[in-house]
């Protein structure tokens, strides 16, 4: 349905949506995440015959992703000719420290529901003290 020149509601089945064609934006939120036209968009785009390459981002384009290996990319020389400052190669980088995981299934506060008795510890009648006898 057409709202104005560049704000359409498309339906699709239980999934509906509101384009902004102007903005390049969806109700569904796909459109806007990940810079590509959504099914919504697509469907508003057909019923007024526009481009369809106009609402995705430019990096998606075929001319982008030629401007991005338009120059020579060159191999790495073997790690003996490298020419690695003194300062940078005394640099010691050691691994991060990996914490052993304990082992068994992860203990969770649980909290009884509604209507449960919780248990409680045993105190002592003379010094109220927990487990002392």
């Amino acid at each position: 349905m057409h709202l104005n020149n560049v704000t359409y509601h498309v339906r699709r089945g239980a999934l509906n949506g509101v384009v902004d064609t102007l903005n390049s934006t969806c109700s569904c939120r796909e459109f806007n995440i990940d810079k590509l036209p959504c099914v919504h968009a697509i469907a508003a785009v057909q019923k007024r015959n526009f481009n369809l390459y106009t609402l995705a981002y430019p990096y998606y384009l075929k001319e982008y992703y030629m401007l991005v290996y338009e120059d020579t990319i060159y191999p790495v020389s073997s790690q003996s000719q490298w020419n690695v400052p003194e300062e940078v190669a005394a640099w010691v980088v050691k691994p991060h420290e990996v914490k052993e995981s304990k082992r068994g299934r992860p203990k969770y506060l649980r909290y009884p529901s509604v209507g449960k008795n919780r248990k409680r510890k045993n105190r002592c009648k003379n010094y109220k003290e927990y487990m002392h006898y």
